[in-house]
């Protein structure tokens, strides 16, 4: 998955593209060491942007204001042509490219909490005079419902790339978006228009456990109000610990509390907390008040981070080590769910 940044000139008979994506909420602590992923390098050089963009025509296209992002944090810079990236399709192409990266920076949550996110993804091919400028509308927030700036070291940018290629690893492949939405990215002179992107097309019903558990993180991850946010938390643990419709909540409490913990200070702890959130999430959904323990907005907080905790170990261990038990049937898992709680 992580490939050398392709910087070519123009080739005869190829389409020259460069891509270039803004983050925001981004630092890097070891500028000197490059980070490489998927033909793009992240950079904080604006020397190697300024002569990448450095054409009048997509400074007008694009407009001061993104390339003062573009300057102001690291950004994502990738230049090929259409052999290097496999796709004809500028349009298809930029929307590809715009959510890997952004389930990259997603993928930062793995290494700490953090608020980091990909901004405009613009698409620049100066053969044919055209720009593509397009941006994901899932912005993260911190655990405290935050947008605060977190530095990466390189080291750990690549620990969140090998989560992402884990991920992927794992990720069932007959639920990825039907073909009739891919053939309908039509090349077109209308690149302003708006599009559904493939979240929309995603066959929900044939996504693994672990894929679902991961979506849900992703929509944990970009609510900032927190009553939302704990909810989504709690839709992760029904996810991989769900295996009927009888007294979800408290075996869903139970065999999380069984397979995070073996102290029983630290199973005690983690009962409660995730039996904490299931009752802000049932009070929230109905539209009641929430819960007598929630006196003020740092309750809510010190549950959400606590929540982000665990759900954090919750993940790693599953990558690690444990992912084939959750790719087990509702049977199955039960079985082994059974035995884990009668050792």
């Amino acid at each position: 998955m992580h490939l050398d940044v392709c910087i070519s000139k123009k080739q005869v008979g190829k389409m020259d593209i460069h891509l270039i994506c803004g983050t925001r909420n981004l630092l890097i602590e070891d500028s000197e060491i490059p980070f490489n992923f998927d033909n793009f390098i992240l950079s904080k050089d604006n020397v190697l942007l300024s002569n990448l963009i450095g054409k009048p025509d997509f400074v007008f296209k694009v407009g001061l204001n993104s390339i003062s992002i573009l300057e102001k944090y690291p950004h994502f810079l990738s230049s090929g042509n259409e052999l290097v990236y496999q796709e004809t399709n500028l349009d298809r192409l930029s929307e590809k490219k715009a959510e890997v990266l952004q389930m990259l920076t997603c993928c930062f949550w793995f290494v700490k909490d953090n608020s980091c996110n990909t901004d405009q993804l613009h698409l620049y091919a100066p053969n044919n005079n055209v720009v593509i400028s397009r941006i994901r509308t899932t912005v993260f927030s911190n655990s405290k419902g935050e947008y605060k700036d977190e530095i990466f070291k390189v080291d750990e940018l690549l620990l969140a790339a090998n989560y992402f290629d884990r991920l992927v690893e794992l990720r069932s492949y007959d639920a990825l978006i039907d073909k009739n939405h891919k053939s309908s990215y039509q090349e077109n002179k209308d690149y302003n228009q708006t599009k559904p992107g493939d979240f929309n097309y995603i066959k929900y019903n044939q996504q693994n456990r672990i894929d679902r558990a991961f979506l849900f993180l992703t929509l944990a991850r970009s609510n900032s109000f927190l009553p939302l946010k704990i909810s989504f938390y709690i839709a992760i643990y029904e996810s991989l610990f769900t295996t009927d419709n009888t007294e979800v909540s408290h075996k869903v409490t139970e065999r999380a509390t069984f397979f995070l913990e073996e102290n029983s200070i630290a199973k005690r702890n983690v009962f409660e907390l995730i039996k904490f959130g299931y009752s802000i999430r049932s009070k929230f959904v109905n539209g009641k008040k929430l819960d007598k323990k929630i006196k003020n907005h740092e309750d809510l907080v010190k549950l959400s981070m606590e929540l982000d905790r665990i759900t954090r170990k919750l993940f790693i261990k599953i990558l690690h080590d444990d992912a084939n038990i959750f790719l087990q049937n509702d049977d199955e898992l039960n079985k082994w769910f059974f035995e884990l709680l009668i050792k």
